[in-house]
């Protein structure tokens, strides 16, 4: 059971280490040292988890008291609440039962319990990368960003008003501004802006040149840049990450291109490839197969 005592800002003084006093009891503890995401109890002959705020284990069976704490920095409330979120996360999952408002009634085995909760949940997450590039580098950028996509499509309802949401929001203004600037965007009377058509892929050509053209010189190759319906050949030598997304350096003993990456290629790495580009798309056929690959 873990009590929260939040009314004052100084926490309690130390007992002796030795025979701390629990209400009327004097008890044996040692020092433990707990992560916040996996409070458990800890006992004489089980290993130490290294890091995270100290807790003390007072000997009893499934207590625990903040009011033992010894504080780092002296901040009690902060370092007292978070134990208290971490213990509402496991009360939630059923794992501990809330008895009142500072107290919590703790399993013996809340240590496996908790390990496995996060485990579940950890295996359940999921990322999806936005873009490679952040908001302010996409604001001023010469490619297709992810904020492009976004003003183009008007999605803007699953933003938050604050928050990440909020940033968003004002990286899309500026952008949009930026766009306006460039001569890409104009804002009609009523402050409606249209933009360029096909501007997506506009920005996606502006920026491969632009970087191509910076390659060469590092490469000692001239670079050319592919047309859409053009058949593209050479050896697949590496990738470079843009504003525009992800694409593949296609080499031939003359020249080199930048073409849109696609997974099917990796395993090519090192090798002569051909595709066709295809609408900001290849078509790839590898090796001996017949017909092509997206």
């Amino acid at each position: 059971m873990l009590r929260s005592q939040r009314r004052g800002r100084d926490p309690p003084c130390w007992l002796s280490e030795k025979e701390p006093l629990v209400g009327k009891r004097r008890v044996n503890f040692q020092r433990c040292w707990l992560p916040v995401s996996r409070i458990g109890l800890h006992r004489r002959g089980v290993e130490r988890v290294n890091c995270g705020p100290k807790l003390l284990d007072l000997g009893e069976k499934g207590v625990y008291s903040s009011y033992t704490c010894r504080v780092p920095g002296g901040d009690y409330e902060g370092y007292v609440d978070a134990h208290v979120r971490r213990l509402e996360a496991l009360r939630r999952a059923g794992i501990v039962e809330r008895i009142d408002a500072d107290q919590w009634r703790i399993p013996d085995d809340l240590v496996s319990r908790a390990a496995a909760h996060d485990a579940g949940r950890d295996s359940q997450a999921s990322v999806r990368v936005l873009s490679p590039v952040d908001l302010n580098k996409q604001i001023g950028s010469d490619g297709a960003t992810w904020l492009d996509r976004r003003l183009i499509h008007g999605e803007t309802a699953d933003l938050a008003p604050t928050g990440f949401g909020q940033q968003v929001r004002e990286a899309m203004d500026q952008r949009r501004e930026h766009h306006i600037e460039q001569g890409d965007a104009t804002r009609s009377r009523d402050s409606r802006v249209f933009y360029r058509r096909n501007l997506l892929a506009i920005l996606r050509e502006r920026e491969v040149v632009g970087v191509g053209s910076d390659m060469a010189l590092s490469k000692g190759l001239p670079f050319r840049a592919a047309t859409d319906g053009e058949s593209v050949s050479g050896k697949f030598t590496g990738t470079v990450h843009l504003s525009s997304g992800k694409f593949a350096v296609v080499e031939k003993s003359h020249e080199f291109t930048l073409v849109p990456w696609r997974p099917i290629i990796d395993r090519q790495l090192g090798r002569e490839v051909m595709g066709i580009v295809q609408g900001g798309s290849v078509s790839w056929q590898l090796g001996r197969q017949r017909g092509l690959e997206r």
